[in-house]
C-alpha cells in the first residue's frame, strides 16, 4: 500500500502539496513521544501523532520514515511544513483521533488494539505516584492500566510496562491523589 492508497481510502488531507505520496507504507506506529518513535519506529513506517511542531520531521527523516499523519484536525506549524518541504517528507492529516482511524485500512499493521477507560488511567497514575513514586502522564500510564485491569494477562509472566512523560496538570494530578 501506498501513501496515495492510504490518503484515498482514509480521505487524509494532504499537506505538502508537491511531495510525491507513492512512499510505500510497510507498517504504522502511533505514538505522540518522540523518543518512543526514534526507540520504536521502522523504516518505512507511517507515524501517527499529534504532534505538530518541527522535530517530527526530524524524526521521521531520523528513522525514513513513510510519512506523518496528524490527528485530532491539527494543522502542522508554519515551521514544520517548511521543514518538511527541505526534507521531502509528507504530512497528511484527519479530523479523526489515532484510534478512530478505520481499523480495515490499518489491519494489516495492528496485532491487537486494547482500550482502557479513563477511570482506569487515573487509577493506574494513583498507583505509579503512591507505590513506584514515579509521576506519569496519562497517555504514559495505559500500558500500566491495561495490566492492572486485566487487558493483558500478567499472570505467571514476567513483563515490562514502560511508565512515560511526568506531562500532566498539577490539578489533575492532585485530583487523582486525593
Amino acid at each position: 500500500m501506498t501513501l496515495t492508497d492510504l490518503a484515498a481510502r482514509l480521505g487524509l488531507r494532504v499537506f505538502t502539496a508537491g511531495i510525491p505520496l507513492d512512499r510505500p507504507v510497510l507498517g504504522g506506529y502511533a505514538s505522540d513521544l518522540l523518543s518512543d518513535v526514534i526507540g520504536h519506529g521502522r523504516k518505512g513506517d507511517l507515524w501517527v501523532t499529534m504532534q505538530v511542531h518541527p522535530n517530527i520531521v526530524a524524526v521521521a527523516v531520523l528513522k525514513d520514515l513513510a510519512g506523518i499523519v496528524l490527528v485530532n484536525g491539527r494543522d502542522p506549524a508554519a515551521e514544520t511544513l517548511e521543514q518538511a518541504a527541505r526534507e521531502k517528507v509528507p504530512l497528511l492529516g484527519t479530523e479523526l483521533a489515532a484510534f478512530e482511524l478505520p481499523p480495515d485500512s490499518l489491519d494489516r499493521f495492528i496485532e491487537r488494539i486494547l482500550a482502557v477507560t479513563d477511570e482506569e488511567v487515573r487509577a493506574a497514575i494513583a498507583y505509579a505516584a503512591r507505590t513506584l513514586k514515579l509521576v506519569v502522564e496519562p497517555g504514559g500510564a495505559v500500558a500500566l492500566a491495561a495490566v492492572m485491569n486485566g487487558r493483558i494477562d500478567a499472570r505467571g509472566r514476567t513483563i515490562a510496562v514502560v511508565l512515560s512523560g511526568g506531562n500532566i496538570d498539577d490539578a489533575l494530578l492532585r485530583e487523582i491523589l486525593c
